[in-house]
């Protein structure tokens, strides 16, 4: 397995550039910051690369949280700074075949 932290991607999610009012880029680089992001990390496993989506864990809905093992265990870390994988993307090397797997245990909002 290969992490591969130089090519990770931090993705701001969740934000409207637009409506910011930023009038330089030092401070649209503040108020994206201080909003939602998430970093997708390339993992590369034998043949296949995992992209992971890893981000803070945010407040979901009563309807997500009835799918969760512990949801309880959830609310309880929501809003302490902890990261979690929140979804891993699978591509197949030998034949540019891809899918989707979200995780059962952590769930964006």
């Amino acid at each position: 397995m290969i992490l591969i932290f130089q090519m990770a991607k931090k993705i701001y999610v969740g934000t409207d550039v637009f409506v910011l009012g930023a009038s330089n880029l030092r401070d649209l680089k503040g108020m994206l910051e201080k909003g939602t992001y998430i970093f997708e990390v390339p993992v590369h496993v034998g043949e296949c690369t995992f992209v992971a989506n890893i981000s803070r864990l945010l407040p979901g809905t009563e309807e997500r949280y009835a799918l969760l093992e512990d949801p309880e265990g959830y609310k309880a870390k929501v809003g302490t700074k902890n990261w979690d994988i929140t979804a891993l993307h699978m591509y197949f090397l030998q034949n540019q075949n891809s899918q989707t797997i979200m995780l059962p245990l952590t769930m964006p909002p």
